[in-house]
């Protein structure tokens, strides 16, 4: 039976290019609006906060505050996914 390792090592904290899509360490000031669109329009998309312990947010600019809370962080180490042929968020 295969095992896995008992210390993952961290990712670095930098863009990793796909055929598809981007990843990016987050940056709130620059993510939270598209972020915010992409989780609240239309509103099917509020489906998405309801399993989750945070959200939905009242605008872009409280979620925001929030990202901002998490955009430094190691463990867990928050990143962007961009669709690189519509370059959204």
């Amino acid at each position: 039976m295969k095992t896995f390792p008992t210390n993952w090592p961290i990712p670095t904290r930098q863009v990793y290019e796909g055929r598809y899509v981007r990843l990016s360490p987050l940056q709130a000031d620059e993510d939270a609006e598209q972020l915010y669109r992409a989780g609240h329009e239309p509103a099917e998309a509020l489906q998405l906060w309801r399993h989750l312990w945070y959200g939905p947010f009242a605008n872009a600019d409280a979620m925001r505050a929030w990202l901002r809370s998490l955009q430094d962080t190691i463990d867990p180490m928050f990143f962007t996914v961009t669709d690189k042929r519509t370059d959204r968020r």
